[in-house]
């Protein structure tokens, strides 16, 4: 079972290393591999179970991780402390990459910028304009997190007899089943009440058809502070 899932803030494993280091405000420059390692493997984890995107890519970069990070666990000999020190340290070319990921990133962004300005200056026919909101910090990566955690609530509250069917529910039907739910919640809930079942392929399913109604305007998720809880809203 696969939904293609296809969102501008969704990019790659470049994209969720500075997510991480963004929200577990780390200094780029000084990077603590074992924490970020370790929330790294998590996430592609969780992305593994959902299927969200090929994968290919995110492993590279996690067996880089795991690679930087046993390098700085090695034991070193108090005779070859001078010249280990003079040595590159292992994070400097992962930090170069980021830094230079991020100035393209920035650099695509004022190009985009600076084409939809140059688009206002030519004649067009009238048309309709919408109002358009200003994007949200919040992403998919965050909603991933979230995911993952309400996995980890589910595993130990699940009964330890249950039922393990094949799910028929289709994402049309999940989609009905989210926008019945906040109903139900005057048009707002934690993102864990969505999920009213143990069974793995609905849970899946139900995330999906939250991303689909983020994407399609009909919902909003928010989080007041970083590691807070995370609600969707009816728009």
């Amino acid at each position: 079972m696969s939904y293609e899932v296809k969102l501008s803030i969704y990019e790659g494993p470049l994209d969720l290393l500075l997510h991480l280091i963004k929200r577990l405000e780390i200094d780029i420059y000084d990077i603590p591999m074992k924490e970020l390692t370790s929330q790294y493997v998590e996430h592609i984890e969780t992305m593994s179970i959902l299927q969200l995107d090929e994968l290919g890519e995110y492993l590279v970069l996690a067996a880089t991780l795991i690679e930087i990070k046993s390098k700085m666990l090695l034991p070193v000999h108090e005779e070859l402390e001078e010249v280990v020190e003079e040595e590159e340290d292992p994070r400097e070319s992962l930090v170069e990459r980021l830094l230079r990921y991020e100035q393209y990133k920035k650099a695509a962004l004022q190009l985009e910028a600076s084409y939809e300005e140059e688009r206002k200056h030519y004649a067009k026919f009238p048309t309709v304009v919408e109002a358009v909101e200003e994007e949200e910090t919040f992403n998919v990566f965050d909603l991933v997190k979230a995911f993952q955690k309400m996995l980890k609530k589910q595993v130990k509250q699940e009964p330890k007899k249950a039922r393990v069917g094949r799910s028929s529910v289709t994402v049309e039907e999940a989609v009905t089943q989210v926008l019945s739910a906040l109903d139900r919640h005057d048009g707002a809930c934690r993102f864990d009440e969505l999920f009213e079942t143990y069974d793995r392929s609905q849970l899946v399913m139900t995330f999906f058809a939250i991303l689909h109604l983020m994407r399609d305007g009909q919902v909003r998720a928010t989080q007041q502070h970083n590691f807070d809880e995370v609600y969707i809203e009816k728009r």
